[in-house]
């Protein structure tokens, strides 16, 4: 390999030293080292505790009947209603299970001295393409009995570039003797932190 790289570079460059294409081999190797290190090649749980993942966008719609009649639909998106200073915070998934999220970049005011926000566990199903994970289960508890009883999400997408779940709810609840049915589409979104900035690769 070394004589090959030396006659090449001669051919271009004139006479050179055989320290020139040991350093152009050793950068090569280091690219290649890089190509493997990047996390491009792993699939699944491998891959989701790999790297930091931020929030792209959170959004669904909902609708809620009285029978057959819609009395509310709507849509949200909770990404629009964040401060400034959450919309750079990320959440580091483990191989135990267990997942942090952490306040980074733009630190808020009432943030914790160690940046981290919320902490619990998870479960990946991998061969069923689906998650569960304690924080979008907690932040749905105040739902009334039977709409969120499910915790889990189906992983439509996950590679190198996203991180993306989806939930179908169609369930329904009584109140004071009133049945009422609802049905809900919720889409999360999540993109890797590039480490080397402190960025995602939607920024």
């Amino acid at each position: 390999m070394n004589t090959i790289l030396t006659n090449m570079t001669k051919k271009k460059f004139g006479q050179i030293s055989i320290a020139q294409p040991i350093a152009l081999l050793a950068m090569i190797l280091a690219l290649q080292g890089c190509d493997k290190d990047s996390g491009t090649d792993l699939t699944g749980k491998a891959l989701l505790t790999s790297v930091h993942w931020k929030i792209s966008s959170a959004e669904g719609t909902f609708t809620v009947k009285l029978g057959s009649i819609p009395i509310l639909s709507d849509e949200f998106s909770v990404t629009d209603s964040l401060d400034s200073c959450e919309k750079d915070d990320y959440i580091s998934f483990s191989p135990d299970n267990s997942f942090q999220v952490i306040d980074d970049g733009d630190r808020c005011e009432d943030s914790p001295e160690d940046g981290i926000l919320e902490s619990g566990n998870y479960d990946y199903e991998e061969e069923n393409n689906r998650i569960a994970i304690d924080l979008l289960q907690d932040d749905l508890e105040d739902l009334p009995d039977g709409i969120f009883d499910d915790p889990w999400f189906e992983v439509k997408e996950l590679d190198a570039q996203i991180f993306r779940l989806t939930k179908s709810i169609d369930e329904s609840f009584s109140d004071k003797g009133v049945t009422y049915n609802v049905s809900a589409v919720i889409n999360l979104t999540m993109v890797p932190v590039l480490s080397n900035c402190g960025c995602s690769q939607d920024d």
